[in-house]
């Protein structure tokens, strides 16, 4: 895994093939990312290089996999990061998106953040699973059926069983 910065062209020309060929991954693994909304290519790159820390996966020199976070200002103190994955089809189930995960959470943790949060779309069991395994359990306001299903993980072991809360507007 290595830390990107998006200001530099080649980087962000690299991340930009990566975000097309996601695009043309199979019908059925792209509605499972991103449901009937078509992403712009460019405001993805924008939204990624604002991440307070972009990770990337590459194989023969070639991005395959991407993780960021960003904190999340809905909930109370700014302990809590929102975090994006994604992974080629062709990449997946050899381990490079669960260590993507646990390699953005070690950082998030280096910084002081209290929890994790992720939204997986509700059809998309295999990134469930995952996220079951990988200790995140899923918030109480997030319901199967739903169009995403919400899950966090403490990273401080005294907030182990205290679900992050969400600030009153």
């Amino acid at each position: 895994m290595k830390r990107a910065d998006l200001q530099a062209p080649q980087t962000r020309e690299n991340f930009k093939a990566f975000l097309v060929a996601l695009e043309q991954t199979s019908p059925e693994s792209y509605r499972k990312r991103y449901g009937d909304d078509v992403p712009d290519i460019d405001e993805n790159v924008e939204f990624a290089a604002a991440a307070n820390a972009l990770l990337l996966a590459s194989r023969d020199g070639k991005i395959v996999g991407a993780a960021d976070y960003v904190e999340d200002i809905s909930f109370s103190s700014g302990t809590v990061a929102a975090v994006n994955a994604v992974l080629l089809d062709q990449y997946q189930g050899k381990g490079i998106g669960k260590a993507l995960i646990y390699a953005i959470a070690s950082d998030i943790r280096d910084k002081g953040y209290k929890y994790i949060i992720s939204g997986v779309r509700s059809d998309n069991n295999s990134v469930i699973k995952i996220m079951n395994d990988a200790g995140h359990r899923e918030m109480s306001d997030s319901h199967p059926g739903k169009y995403f299903r919400y899950f966090w993980m403490a990273l401080d072991p005294d907030l182990s069983n205290t679900e992050p809360r969400q600030c009153d507007d």
